[in-house]
């Protein structure tokens, strides 16, 4: 009995040692992300597509240290919830040593039948700082 449980401990700490390494670091505005080349971290925002917005990466033609790896959308509630908003996340890996300063801005992309390349909003942007070394 006494090997069972040494068994099942040590494939407990297994799986939550390989899961807690491959997961991106999650991350809220203001706050330094600090990574290496080749490393990646998440920025969870609120988003509510049903509004015709989207949040947008205003300024990724200046970004010289991070590149967007996915953008995914899930809704919060069920999924026959008209309306309902939910979060967007948005991966970045780092791609060279530097600083890059990620402008998100809420654009009204889909509503005009615009692309995120045209929206401009930069003062309500929120602001998230990524180091890579």
């Amino acid at each position: 009995m006494n090997k069972i449980y040494t068994h099942l401990f040590f494939l407990t700490m297994a799986f939550l040692l390989f899961s807690v390494g491959c997961k991106p670091k999650r991350t809220s505005p203001n706050e330094r992300n600090e990574i290496s080349v080749g490393e990646t971290f998440q920025i969870r925002i609120k988003e509510n597509p049903s509004t015709g917005y989207e949040n947008c990466w205003i300024n990724k033609k200046d970004a010289q240290a991070v590149s967007l790896v996915k953008k995914e959308y899930k809704q919060e509630g069920s999924s026959d919830c008209a309306g309902c908003g939910g979060t967007a996340t948005f991966t970045f890996k780092g791609i060279s040593a530097g600083t890059d300063t990620i402008k998100l801005v809420n654009c009204p992309g889909p509503r005009n039948n615009e692309s995120c390349d045209e929206c401009s909003e930069e003062g309500e942007a929120t602001k998230f700082v990524a180091v890579v070394k």
